[in-house]
């Protein structure tokens, strides 16, 4: 693969990592809806160009929460891991 080829399904993956509502306490750069929106978006354009997604989150029960439910909402069928 040269660093010219385009990107396409067979050659990426989308990774969505610790997309949590506790980790939005630590954003500052950006306003948090906004960084939500953009993360909606590119979740949404992975599913209609049918990248390989994967879902991925640190612990879940008590500290940080569960994936935010608008990107979990784009992959029904995938478990976050």
């Amino acid at each position: 693969m040269s660093n010219l080829e385009l990107l396409t399904p067979q050659n990426c993956t989308v990774i969505f990592i610790d997309h949590q509502p506790q980790m939005l306490f630590g954003i500052t750069s950006i306003d948090r809806q906004l960084l939500i929106n953009n993360t909606v978006a590119l979740a949404k354009a992975a599913k209609v160009f049918d990248v390989p997604t994967i879902l991925t989150s640190v612990e879940t029960k008590s500290f940080s929460g569960y994936i935010w439910p608008q990107l979990t909402e784009q992959f029904p069928d995938t478990a976050p891991i």
